[in-house]
């Protein structure tokens, strides 16, 4: 198998939730202001103990033509060797911010810009400015169904890492996304979905790709549980000298909504 035909591979995870949903667009009544924040940890015991916490928040603020978005994830885990040797293998942080222009339609274009860094993709500093469009499919009172096509710039600061000399790359990539939610069975239980594929415009076989799905149990209208599956996966980033290109946690959180 070409590594081509392994980067497809993300465009086919990013449809699988379409199963879930069923079809149509409802009108939905929104608040202004949503709300959203999370924490929550993982915690592993075999060959190596591995323990990692995530802080999440995110907010928009919808009924107005221009919708802004924003989010900021900090996610910090430990290691342990077989003599007990404590060691950190995770320390990152992401900040976003998104502008919508809502035009009454199913489509609406977007701007948005990140910055991240990750001590385990080795990145000192990655900058990111994209545009595109949203595809509103399917949006509900319990379903939701969002497709977006955009295009990025990318500039990447690698991190120093002893016996690697990397340089700063910069590139533009595409990128495909979709987010969506639906109740499973019971208002009690929902299950989400939020993924991104962005491959080089130039190569293919340079691409990045992250997904997260959860499980969300809700407790009262402000509170629930959420058992959640985030994975990422950089392709350049063995060559800055990072241990692996792909980055998984299972992650059980608490979320508090305001809406």
């Amino acid at each position: 198998m070409t590594p081509l035909s392994r980067a497809r591979y993300p465009f086919l995870v990013l449809l699988a939730p379409l199963v879930w949903l069923p079809g149509g667009v409802t009108a939905q009544e929104e608040p202004l202001w949503k709300l959203d924040s999370e924490i929550g940890g993982s915690l592993f015991y075999g060959a190596s103990r591995q323990t990692s916490v995530i802080f999440k928040t995110a907010s928009s603020y919808t009924g107005t033509t221009f919708q802004p978005e924003g989010e900021f994830v900090f996610e910090y885990g430990e290691g342990s060797d077989n003599e007990g040797n404590t060691f950190v293998n995770k320390r990152s942080w992401i900040l976003r911010g998104g502008l919508r222009y809502i035009t009454g339609g199913l489509v609406q274009p977007y701007v948005n810009a990140e910055a991240n860094e990750s001590f385990e993709k080795a990145i000192d500093l990655r900058t990111i400015l994209g545009a595109g469009a949203v595809w509103t499919a399917v949006q509900g009172e319990s379903n939701l169904l969002e497709l977006a096509l955009g295009g990025t710039w990318e500039r990447t600061d690698p991190a120093v890492v002893d016996g690697v000399d990397a340089e700063t790359t910069n590139l533009g990539r595409l990128s495909a996304a979709m987010r969506a939610e639906t109740p499973l069975g019971t208002d009690h239980l929902t299950f989400t979905f939020s993924g991104r594929y962005q491959p080089n415009a130039a190569d293919f076989n340079i691409y990045t790709w992250q997904v997260d799905t959860g499980l969300a149990f809700t407790l009262t209208d402000a509170f629930s549980l959420k058992l959640s599956l985030r994975n990422l996966y950089d392709s350049q980033a063995v060559g800055r000298g990072a241990l692996d290109n792909n980055d998984g946690r299972i992650l059980l959180s608490f979320v508090a909504a305001v809406r």
